[in-house]
């Protein structure tokens, strides 16, 4: 659905207003960097951050 944002050597963003929920990245991501969660969400950024940059508090 392009709802994916983000570019090289950043975290990545998904857009949860574009998002169907429908799982199909969780099954392509070469990287296994997108988990399915349920309840509590953990701590995400809010903008665009470098990959390692990101403390969660």
């Amino acid at each position: 659905m392009d709802c994916i944002e983000g570019k090289s050597k950043y975290i990545h963003l998904i857009d949860d207003f574009d998002c169907t929920k429908c799982g199909k990245c969780i099954a392509v991501c070469e990287e296994k960097a997108i988990i399915q969660t349920s309840g509590k969400l953990p701590k995400l950024p809010n903008r665009l951050t470098k990959v390692g940059r990101f403390k969660k508090r």
